[in-house]
């Protein structure tokens, strides 16, 4: 599968963030020619830790790097050969017999999500035509992180159309909601019974306002 199939894939289905990287990383490693490709996900600040492999394997998983600054945030990076006595992440990589990595920047709304790095286990010089692959590919998988973000505040605004805030319970939108659905089934079908019950609470008001909507809901 070509670089364009794949982004389609992602872009059109809208998976979340995990499958796209499972559908762009074998993609990958055929159109680059590396042995894995990693994921690092921004945690706090200036660190990154990495979060998924392909092929998977348990030989990152837990590794953390920090960037040197925020020019580096946005920059695709070329090691041609790492060594196990380079600082950091690249000399725990070379432990493990990474040898050249391509580390492309992951963009999201702008702003630096992680980090997607292609890695070799013997030395290798990068040519023009694969770092700009690499971005490619960094740029399609920041699409779909970001798309998947927009599906959650859309999910987190429906939830809060339907429910209270405060106390999570169903609120007036959610209930009428649901009587008007089955009054509807009511009438559709004579043999299905609707019934409302209401109850008044006294001095409510001045329980929430008292203790607080915590303590009243």
């Amino acid at each position: 599968m070509g670089l364009a199939r794949a982004a389609a894939d992602v872009l059109r289905a809208g998976d979340s963030v995990q499958r796209a990287f499972v559908t762009l990383a074998p993609t990958a490693l055929d159109a680059l020619a590396v042995d894995r490709v990693s994921l690092w996900e921004r945690t706090d600040g200036d660190r990154l830790e990495c979060r998924a492999t392909w092929p998977p394997s348990s030989d990152h998983l837990g590794l953390g790097r920090r960037e040197a600054n925020a020019a580096c945030a946005l920059r695709t990076e070329a090691q041609h050969q790492l060594s196990s006595e380079m600082p950091g992440w690249l000399g725990e990589l070379a432990q493990v017999g990474v040898q050249a990595v391509l580390d492309t920047p992951l963009v999201v709304g702008g702003a630096s999500w992680g980090r997607m790095v292609f890695e070799c286990r013997t030395p290798r010089t990068w040519q023009p035509d694969e770092i700009t692959a690499a971005q490619h590919f960094g740029d399609v998988f920041g699409i779909a992180v970001e798309r998947d973000r927009r599906r959650e505040a859309e999910a987190q605004l429906a939830y809060l159309e339907m429910y209270d805030d405060t106390s999570g319970v169903a609120n007036r939108a959610l209930f009428l909601t649901n009587l008007r659905q089955r009054l509807k089934r009511a009438r559709r079908d004579p043999k299905t019974c609707a019934a409302l019950l209401f109850v008044d609470i006294d001095r409510f008001h001045s329980v929430n306002e008292f203790f607080g909507d915590r303590t009243g809901a």
